[in-house]
């Protein structure tokens, strides 16, 4: 998108997502897309995003083009001015679909209306089983540190095997690897030993390189919750605090879209 935006906004983006290049971002995130898409290995893993687009608003062949291209995406017209809540309902079709069923609502009543002129929608989904399975016999209902002053009750899987484990000490903080069969993915945990709020605020990504680095199999008695997560966030103070704020004004000019 951002060399289909008026200069100063194309800079602007740019500059949000780190880019010195547009041209060279897309062909950097083509190659993420098509290796993921040929890789036998993560089959289970789908990833996909569509754009919907006010129907009045006209879109030019070549953005339309780039993102086939590109990003594997596609631009679909609706009619946002007259029937907002049957967009937001094909949307979510659209999501659930995409996720096996597993997110239903992502876009939450009255979320659009009849102002509305593009969603990006995004979806990710991916289904797995543990290198090393949890046997169902063990999972118990145990206490669950959620945060300091918040203990919650968990079923709590458990598993003794040899994964990879690694303790930064400085830091306070372990991080285990839990790989899944057959596939190049697996899940990363980082567990404080300290205050969870300093290990938060000191982690960055070189301190997660270099402790992922020197992670090395061990072999322990490993216990992880079941756990589910929900998150929403408006980004629009995020864009303002990262100086972005002009491309959510009223002058905001992304016409090279259609031009």
């Amino acid at each position: 998108m951002t060399k289909h935006c008026r200069s100063h906004y194309r800079i602007l983006l740019e500059r949000l997502l780190s880019v010195n290049n547009s041209a060279e971002f897309h062909q950097k995130a083509a190659s993420i897309q098509g290796a993921l898409a040929g890789e036998a290995v993560v089959k289970s893993l789908k990833i996909a995003s569509r754009l919907f687009l006010e129907q009045s608003f006209p879109v030019n062949d070549t953005f339309k083009n780039e993102l086939a291209k590109y990003y594997q995406s596609k631009c679909v017209l609706e009619n946002f001015k007259n029937r907002p809540e049957k967009s937001r309902q094909k949307v979510n079709k659209w999501v659930a679909k995409k996720t096996q069923g597993k997110i239903q609502d992502v876009m939450p009543p009255n979320s659009i209306s009849n102002d509305t002129r593009l969603v990006l929608a995004n979806a990710v989904y991916f289904k797995g089983k543990w290198e090393s399975q949890f046997d169902k016999a063990r999972t118990v209902t145990q206490d669950f540190h959620a945060c300091e002053n918040k203990i919650v009750k968990v079923d709590m899987m458990r598993k003794k095997a040899k994964y990879p484990f690694a303790i930064d000490a400085g830091h306070k903080m372990m991080m285990i690897e839990m790989p899944y069969q057959n596939s190049p993915i697996s899940m990363v945990i980082i567990l404080p030993t300290g205050d969870l709020a300093e290990v938060e605020k000191s982690l960055d990504a070189p301190k997660f390189a270099a402790l992922y680095q020197s992670l090395s199999r061990s072999f322990m008695n490993v216990g992880v919750p079941k756990f589910k997560l929900e998150f929403e966030k408006n980004l629009c103070n995020a864009f303002r605090k990262m100086g972005a704020g002009a491309m959510l004004s009223s002058e905001a000019n992304f016409r090279g879209i259609s031009d």
